[in-house]
């Protein structure tokens, strides 16, 4: 689980995705309660080196070797009623994955 939400508000609900023995990286603050599940947490703080297009494109060469795997929740068309589902969606706070307008 990579946890960039803002301020950390992601944290207790990201935890939730995660199996035992699995791992929680925070660009933030970590979960409470990461140690009663067996996760092993780690907090990743940005410096002033750190540059957006070389880490999007690590994370690009992590997606394309299988390391790392970006759950989709649900495809949607687009046009205004996938754009207003998609919100919908986000608005219910229960979803799991990425949302995808295609």
């Amino acid at each position: 689980m990579l946890d960039a939400s803002f301020g950390g508000k992601g944290a207790a609900e990201g935890l939730q995705f995660v199996k035992k023995g699995g791992r929680y990286i925070s660009l933030t603050s970590l979960p409470d309660n990461a140690e009663e599940k067996k996760v092993k947490a780690m907090r990743m703080t940005r410096t002033k080196d750190m540059k957006d297009k070389e880490a999007l494109g690590y994370l690009a060469d992590l997606y394309r070797s299988h390391k790392l795997r970006l759950k989709t929740a649900e495809t949607l068309t687009f046009d205004l009623r996938g754009v207003i589902g998609a919100h919908q969606l986000i608005d219910k706070k229960k979803v799991a994955g990425k949302l995808v307008l295609k």
